[in-house]
């Protein structure tokens, strides 16, 4: 009966989670000042990230005074393991942005690093269920990559819909579009 409540409250906190990020990628924003959209990572990235991270590193005050080696494996490898899910949280939030507007499109990734195409020259279009990205391909070669969390993501897929033959529903992508009747 435990196991069941436990598994029950992971399950209705990782929907409640994953609900709340895909209705914030959902909505619509505005342009900023330079007449270019600016999307980011949604801040419960941070908030997860902060957490695990925290949750790992104190981890490791389960250390002292312990005698068994098997135990010390255990509780280093969980500490690392949820310290580094914690990072790769946060760094997806404070590193990934997609800047676009009608002519170009341009990301900065995980790590830091930045690319950018002209719609025009995007001859490819992929969306990852794994990774949740949305990769533009250009002629030459270079990749643009989004996030599926980005908030204010319908706001890219309508100008993508716009500049290129792809569409959400032909990628599909798990976004709540909401449609006018005609």
């Amino acid at each position: 009966m435990e196991n069941f409540i436990v598994y029950t409250i992971i399950g209705v906190a990782v929907t409640t989670a994953l609900a709340f990020l895909n209705k914030a990628a959902s909505k619509q924003t505005t342009k900023k000042e330079h007449g270019r959209y600016e999307l980011r990572m949604n801040r419960l990235y941070q908030v997860v990230g902060g957490l695990v991270g925290v949750m790992g590193l104190s981890f490791l005050f389960l250390i002292v005074g312990e005698q068994d080696s098997t135990a010390l494996i255990t509780i280093l490898i969980l500490s690392l393991g949820f310290a580094a899910l914690g990072f790769v949280c946060l760094f997806w939030y404070v590193n990934h942005r997609l800047n676009f507007d009608e002519q170009t499109v341009s990301a900065t990734n995980f790590y830091g690093k930045s690319n950018s195409v002209n719609w025009n020259e995007v001859v490819n279009i992929t969306f990852n269920n794994f990774s949740g990205l949305i990769t533009l391909t250009s002629n030459d070669g270079t990749t643009v990559k989004a996030h599926q969390h980005l908030v204010g993501l319908n706001n890219f897929v309508e100008v993508m819909e716009q500049q290129t033959k792809w569409t959400a529903k032909s990628l599909k992508l798990p976004l709540n579009r909401k449609t006018t009747a005609t």
